[in-house]
């Protein structure tokens, strides 16, 4: 068909242009006889080509009534609409456009269309689209409503204007729907819609009608109970208005990547297969009037493959409570708060900056918390009891009640306003770590131990001994049972981790906990001492042999059994000492009667009678009392040279090792 020749109303030098329907001229611009003619000849389900043709409200419903069924010449009481192939790309509806309850029985193609009165509606209700829907770049001035329509086909909807909103309520999407670019000016509404094949909503734009004040939807963009079974995508989707998503099922993942929320957005209840939210940006301010809410909240949510918030912005508020087996906080921008509260299997949240508080409680999970700076508060609590309301079952974690959660890297993080609460770092890296004296460490927080149970240690020191231990390849060592690191983590040398341990003493100290920082300080001396075998950092050979005596003699004043059994060797050696070469042979004076000689007085003559050695039992009495006198004098039993050396000996030694015994007790027991 041709183009209308007629010209057009308001330029007379212009023709029309509209698809011709009678003699060269459109469906507006026909006479009464023709119009009534040419409606007369359609039949319910016709195609219908009416591009470029200007509507008036009775124009339209004159269309859809010669597309309705009749009897007797007159539309059946209750009867519907009924379209086949529908093109309306550049049509003007220049009144209200009712298509309530119609049934478009092939493809609609309504490109272009432009609903140019404000305070129109565009009214599709109940309709029912059985082919395919083409509303790309569409403009729809007044409210678009779509309540209960079923769409069979693809709807394609890219840069449409919805200048006063559009309503979906309970609208069924049979097949793929298309938004992206779109614009809902105020809002939409797609409450308890069903999209079975995939929507992508990719830049498309939700902002406030202006001067309104808000959304004219309450809550704004609504997306509530909502269910995506083949996914969706909202990637750089900007929500200037509210958007709700309470109820949602994405049932094959969603993306939000680059997306914006500036107002308020609800995801509470929400079921996700996986989500992204890479890039997104979270504001969190208040918009609208008719809203309470002013923060992002995605309470209650059940993830059952993971959520990614990778380089999304939170200037305003995030509150994220529920079920996520693999969340990834990656490169976050915080300034504002950041709250989340999960049973998680994993939980990264490396890179994370910003001037705002982030709080991570987390049930079970490990968490990578690497590289982050925080200027305002970061905490990371592990739950020992399960989220009230949240489901934990698949979770491979916790295998057993009560499990902490495990925070595996600290590496790059800066300290000092990090807060650390029951939590298990075993396994955690802190190489690398800024002002590691400045962490908190709260609650019971769970380090690896030595092979034998006897004393805390980093996961780097086990690191550092399995490898020596493999470099020296004597099986000796082997024994010994140091964890060797992952794949693709470095060995730190001695001397860095003996930093690593002061530092971290000064932090246990800082929180009162005097046991957990007396197993750091012996971990930092053991770094001294055995830096040797470090070629890096070679122990000079004098500081060697004193630390090594420290440790072999009392564990550097924490081992009180050593000490003790030191000063128990030492004093049995000296009473074997004193009572072999130790003590000297005393001898008494006495005076011997002469025989008497005739005519002689009685004659005594002076004797020196040697007196027996002192015995065992003098020796170890002698050797305890020279033990514990360094400031008073011993008993005065004879020795020779070799018992004064002993008996010094054990005058310097034995008070030194028992002071370092009470030292050790003392440093067990204080709080």
């Amino acid at each position: 068909m041709s183009g209308c020749q007629q010209a057009d109303p308001g330029d007379p030098a212009v023709l029309c242009g509209a698809t011709g329907a009678v003699d060269g001229r459109c469906l507006a611009h026909l006479n009464p006889e023709q119009r009534a003619t040419y409606l007369a000849a359609l039949t319910p389900g016709a195609d219908i080509d009416m591009r470029g043709v200007t509507f008036s409200y009775e124009l339209l419903q004159q269309l859809l009534t010669a597309l309705t069924r009749r009897r007797r010449g007159r539309p059946v009481t209750g009867a519907k609409a009924k379209l086949g192939n529908a093109d309306f790309r550049g049509a003007i509806f220049t009144g209200r456009v009712n298509v309530n309850k119609a049934t478009f029985t092939k493809d609609a193609d309504v490109r272009d269309v432009n609903l140019n009165f404000r305070d129109v509606t565009f009214d599709f209700r109940g309709a029912t689209f059985t082919g395919n829907v083409d509303f790309r770049g569409a403009t729809f001035t007044g409210l678009a409503d779509f309540r209960e329509a079923t769409f069979a086909g693809d709807v394609d909807c890219s840069g449409v204007t919805f200048a006063m909103g559009a309503v979906c309520y309970k609208a069924t999407f049979t097949g793929r729907v298309d938004f992206s670019d779109a614009t809902f000016v105020g809002g939409a509404s797609f409450g308890e819609a069903t999209f079975t094949e995939r929507a992508d909503f990719d830049k498309a734009t939700f902002p406030e009608v202006p001067g309104s004040g808000g959304a004219i939807f309450p809550g704004g963009t609504d997306f509530s109970h909502v269910t995506f079974t083949k996914g969706a995508r909202f990637a750089g989707v900007t929500f200037t208005v509210g958007v709700m998503f309470y109820g949602a099922t994405f049932s094959d993942g969603v993306g939000f990547d680059g997306a914006t929320f500036t107002a308020h957005a609800n995801f509470d209840r929400v079921t996700f297969s996986y989500a992204l939210f890479r890039g997104a940006t979270f504001s969190g301010r208040q918009r609208s009037r008719n809203m309470n809410l002013t923060a992002t909240g995605f309470n209650d949510v059940m993830f059952s493959d993971y959520a990614d918030f990778s380089h999304a912005r939170v200037p305003g508020a995030v509150e994220m409570r529920g079920r996520v087996p693999r969340l990834f906080l990656e490169g976050m921008e915080v300034d504002g708060d950041l709250v989340v509260e999960v049973a998680a299997e994993t939980v990264a949240a490396t890179r994370i900056r910003g001037a705002g508080r982030v709080t991570l409680r987390v049930r079970a999970a490990q968490v990578d918390a690497s590289e982050a700076a925080i200027t305002g508060s970061f905490t990371v609590q592990g739950l020992r009891e399960p989220i009230q309301g949240v489901d934990e079952s698949g979770l491979p974690y916790p295998a057993h009640p009560g499990q902490l959660a495990a925070v595996t890297s600290l590496r790059g993080t800066d300290a000092q306003h990090l807060v650390l609460t029951d939590v298990d770092l075993s396994r955690c890296l802190f190489a690398g770590m800024h002002r590691v004296d400045q962490v908190r460490l709260d609650g019971w927080c769970a380090f690896a131990f030595d092979p034998r149970g006897r004393r805390q240690v980093l996961a780097e020191e086990h690191h550092w001994r399995a490898s020596r231990a493999a470099l020296a390849r004597t099986a000796w060592r082997a024994w010994r049972g140091w964890t060797s690191a992952p794949e693709g983590v470095g060995v730190v040398s001695s001397k860095r981790l003996e930093v690593l341990y002061r530092q971290l003493r000064t932090a246990l100290e800082n929180s009162k906990n005097e046991p957990g920082a007396a197993d750091f300080y012996y971990g930092e001396m053991e770094m001294r001492r055995l830096s040797h075998r470090d070629p890096t950092y070679p122990a000079r050979g004098l500081e060697r042999l004193v630390l090594t005596a420290y440790w072999l003699l009392s564990g550097y004043g924490l081992r009180a059994s050593r000490a003790v059994t030191a000063l128990l060797v030492m004093i049995g050696l000296a009473t074997l000492g004193f009572a072999t070469v130790g003590f000297s042979h005393s001898s008494t004076t006495a005076y011997q009667l002469l025989p008497p000689a005739p005519g002689r007085t009685a004659i005594y003559q002076q004797i020196d009678i040697q007196a027996p050695r002192p015995g065992w039992g003098t020796a170890f009495y002698h050797a305890i009392d020279s033990s514990t006198s360094l400031l008073h004098t011993p008993g005065a039993e004879p020795l020779t040279p070799y018992g004064q050396a002993i008996e010094i000996i054990l005058r310097l030694l034995g008070p030194l090792l028992l002071g370092l015994a009470i030292l050790a007790v003392r440093g067990r027991v204080k709080r």
